[in-house]
């Protein structure tokens, strides 16, 4: 497992393309200038707490497995333009600046809960097949956009139809 975890990366930290098999831990890591992660993919990937200062680009990056992003700082430009999310993807308590998911597909569960969005924020194109988006106590920015035909966002089913209310209304 590479563990990165509590770094300081005070200058670029280039990881386009890296592969990261089984579990990657940036857990507290500090990225001080640029973070590329641009087409890098991982199955388990930690960066819980990490902190980001300039520009986190993790375009069109792969998570197969469970994505944690719980109380991370992006303070700069954040670029998850076509990510894939294959399992949870959780940025609970996240704060963002400008923030751009566009194209973003999530699996699984998307958990935002907590956390704001500061900046203007882009989810135009993102695909939440996998269950509504949890935004619970979510402060947003008012320059947020999301897509709202219907095949963008998971059927409403029996199975989840209180889960998907309780999103929806909020």
């Amino acid at each position: 497992m590479p563990f990165f975890g509590s770094v300081l990366f005070g200058g670029i930290a280039d990881f386009r393309s890296a592969a990261f098999g089984g579990k990657a831990n940036f857990g507290t890591a500090a990225f001080g200038g640029s973070a590329y992660f641009d087409s890098a993919s991982f199955g388990d990937a930690i960066f819980s707490s990490a902190s980001f200062g300039g520009l986190a680009s993790f375009d069109s990056a792969a998570f197969g497995g469970d994505a944690f992003f719980g109380s991370a700082a992006f303070r700069g430009y954040t670029d998850f333009q076509s990510a894939s999310f294959g399992a949870l993807a959780y940025f609970d308590s996240a704060s963002f600046g400008d923030a751009i998911f566009r194209s973003a597909s999530f699996s699984g569960i998307a958990d935002f809960s907590n956390g704001t969005f500061e900046a203007q924020t882009d989810f135009t194109g993102a695909q939440f097949a996998g269950a509504v988006p949890k935004f619970y106590q979510r402060k947003f920015h008012q320059d947020t956009d999301f897509t709202t035909r219907d095949r963008y966002w998971p059927a409403i089913t029996e199975e989840n139809a209180a889960d998907s209310k309780r999103a929806f209304t909020r």
